[in-house]
């Protein structure tokens, strides 16, 4: 596999009580096999794949700006210009950065924060972080949910999931519940322009930077998977549609999000988050 694949993946969690607060990739499936649900530590990256609560907060100033100069809208080179030589830095592995006050997965271009786990010092916008008591928070977002040893609830753009110890939070973990996190600042700034592709232009082999998955894409717009799984897809800007193996993840449905990258975002109906990406190679498919 093309080790530029493994170096540009971040693929792809998460953060603070004076004021009051508003209330990875796993391998391609056989046609017809149910999606993966991502991992702890991979596809769901710094932290569990737990349903999260559907209560919603008015503002998302609950969450932003945090005690820190970190913005969830950040890419990876603005965490590193911002914090500096992290104590670890796995994305070469598909991981992430690691600071003492938090640790960081990122998007597989590394230009989008996938999620964000927190820990002591960092507080929310609202005050609420590691240390306070599980039931202030419980009081501060109410309508979430306890799942194991976390109460998960959504505020806004954010689906926070807050872990705790002895009645206490240890750690807050953040993911968008959406594709991303928008920069809650950034206002009317343009987005940028769609990508648009075609069969053709998408021909080639494309691999799963996790495990080293193979995706090739004909012109024809047939595709075969590294593990058997063969299907078409179809292409409306940067919309793809995939029938047969890869239509067990959110029925085929997936975005050009980069000239190089595909990547299969989807909530699952327990409220799970599940993330894939495909890069381009170098490498040529077999004939």
């Amino acid at each position: 596999m093309n080790p530029d694949a493994f170096r540009a993946l971040g693929l792809l969690v998460a953060l603070a009580s004076s004021m009051p607060c508003p209330a990875a990739s796993p391998g391609l499936p056989p046609a017809g096999a149910k999606p993966p649900v991502a991992g702890a530590s991979a596809a769901t990256p710094g932290g569990t794949n737990r349903p999260a609560g559907t209560a919603r907060a008015a503002s998302a100033s609950a969450v932003e700006p945090l005690s820190i100069p970190l913005r969830l809208s950040m890419g990876a080179e603005a965490v590193l210009r911002q914090f500096g030589t992290p104590r670890s830095d796995n994305r070469s592995f598909g991981g992430g950065l690691t600071y003492p006050e938090f640790r960081v997965m990122f998007s597989a271009k590394g230009d989008e924060i996938w999620s964000v786990t927190l820990m002591a010092p960092v507080r929310l916008a609202c005050g609420l972080g590691p240390g306070d008591p599980m039931e202030k928070v419980r009081q501060r977002f109410p309508g979430g949910r306890t799942v194991y040893d976390a109460y998960e609830v959504e505020s806004g753009q954010y689906a926070l999931s807050f872990a705790g110890a002895d009645g206490r939070v240890s750690t807050i973990s953040l993911r968008p519940t959406g594709r991303r996190f928008e920069d809650p600042e950034g206002g009317g700034k343009p987005k940028p322009a769609a990508l648009s592709a075609t069969s053709k232009s998408l021909a080639g082999r494309w691999i799963d930077p996790k495990n080293g998955q193979t995706l090739d894409l004909r012109a024809d717009g047939s595709y075969r998977t590294g593990v058997g799984g063969s299907g078409r897809f179809t292409i409306e800007g940067d919309r793809l549609a995939f029938t047969g193996a890869l239509a067990a993840w959110d029925g085929g449905r997936a975005t050009l999000t980069q000239p190089d990258v595909i990547e299969f975002y989807w909530t699952a109906a327990s409220g799970s988050k599940n993330y894939f990406a495909f890069l381009r190679s170098r490498e040529q498919p077999q004939p």
